[in-house]
């Protein structure tokens, strides 16, 4: 298994906070969202800082303290971007605020209003190329904008690594950052990587029986190329993907970034059912089952 890409400048500027106050913010999402929690409590452990968790959902009003460090992930864009309204909110409680690599949808309105709210008070890690040099060119001004890894790549998957694999499956999003792009033909297609940020274990199980994935969620890349699978990586609906594969995945020689892709009716339909018309569904299935449990 080749070694994962390197955080040497964010290890040495975590190691600033070691005789520090410091609340780590997870913040809510999929599967492999939880990957990234996995990654950065080993990172926080390699530096040897102490932090107390809190999770995005349960921010209470009297959460405030000395350094705040904020995983975000793929929180900030245009189908996901819950952090960017609550960090301005939590931001006058702590001194210092770090949000650790995450990728930037400058294109979503919240997330453009977040970053021109940043002030020194902020430090802003990007885990690839094009948000850090779209946030650069912004007009943000943060006490620093820097470049690093995505912290999945802290977590120890050598257990998963070692079990038996064979087969090949595909594992892509059928929600509001699925592409319309054709997917391939003949493979069995699950999304694995549907479900909470505390089910990670589940999502790594599952990508461990198989020896290739083709797959558009990067954390289902990332943790199979880490793995040792053999990875055809897609694109998402923004230029995430593309741009964490050109920042840490090309280095793997087991992974391969589909760069030219077709449209296909047929996902457009799918992604827009998951995305837009299932939860509206749901919503009115849930709906009318509590207005029949109701007392006549």
């Amino acid at each position: 298994m080749k070694p994962a890409p390197v955080n040497d400048n964010l290890k040495k500027a975590l190691g600033e906070f070691l005789k520090r106050d410091v609340t780590v913010l997870l913040n809510r999402g999929n599967r492999g969202d939880g990957v990234i929690h996995m990654g950065a409590r080993q990172l926080f452990s390699d530096v040897g800082l102490v932090v107390r968790e809190v999770r995005e959902r349960a921010v209470g009003s009297d959460l405030e303290g000395d350094v705040l460090l904020v995983l975000g992930g793929g929180a900030f864009a245009r189908g996901t971007h819950t952090l960017a309204h609550l960090v301005p909110r939590l931001a006058p409680r702590f001194r210092q605020i770090v949000i650790l690599p995450a990728s930037f949808d400058l294109d979503s309105g919240p997330v453009r209003r977040f970053a021109m709210s940043w002030g020194p008070k902020y430090t802003v890690w990007c885990r690839e190329l094009v948000s850090f040099d779209r946030l650069r060119g912004s007009g943000a001004t943060p006490q620093a904008i820097l470049l690093g890894h995505d912290l999945a790549f802290h977590a120890d998957l050598s257990p998963w690594a070692q079990r038996p694999n064979s087969g090949v499956v595909g594992i892509f999003r059928r929600d509001n950052e699925a592409s319309f792009s054709a997917l391939p033909s003949g493979l069995e297609i699950h999304d694995a990587s549907h479900g909470t940020e505390q089910e990670a274990e589940r999502l790594l199980d599952y990508i461990s029986r198989f020896s290739a994935i083709h797959t558009d969620r990067c954390h289902a890349a990332i943790t199979a190329a880490m793995m040792g699978r053999d990875v055809r990586f897609y694109r998402n609906s923004y230029f995430k993907n593309q741009a964490i594969y050109d920042q840490s995945l090309s280095q793997y020689p087991n992974i391969a970034f589909e760069r030219t892709s077709s449209f296909s009716l047929r996902q457009f339909v799918r992604a827009t059912y998951w995305s837009r018309i299932r939860p509206l569904e749901m919503k009115l299935r849930s709906r009318i089952l509590r207005q029949n449990r109701e007392p006549a």
